[in-house]
């Protein structure tokens, strides 16, 4: 189930964590409507480089830029609209 066919009826959402061990690009698609409507902050674990490439470049599309916190040995990255 995709987090934009749920039927959320929030005032607000400050932040997402996805920890999903490498499908966060498929999270993120399924929830990219959610994401735009509430502009929460981002942490996404990322292990691989190339993945983390293609995450950062499809949030910065919507103007999402990583803030260079990094959270945990996993790594956890952190994505804020500016």
């Amino acid at each position: 189930m995709r987090l934009d066919d749920c039927s959320l009826e929030l005032d607000e959402l400050c932040m997402i964590k996805i920890d999903v061990e490498g499908n966060e690009e498929k999270v993120i698609d399924g929830a990219m409507k959610t994401i735009v409507r509430y502009r929460p902050a981002l942490y996404i674990e990322v292990v691989d480089n190339d993945r983390l490439l293609r995450i950062n470049k499809k949030l910065n599309s919507i103007g999402y830029r990583r803030t260079g916190n990094v959270f945990n040995r996993s790594p956890t990255y952190e994505w804020v609209l500016l």
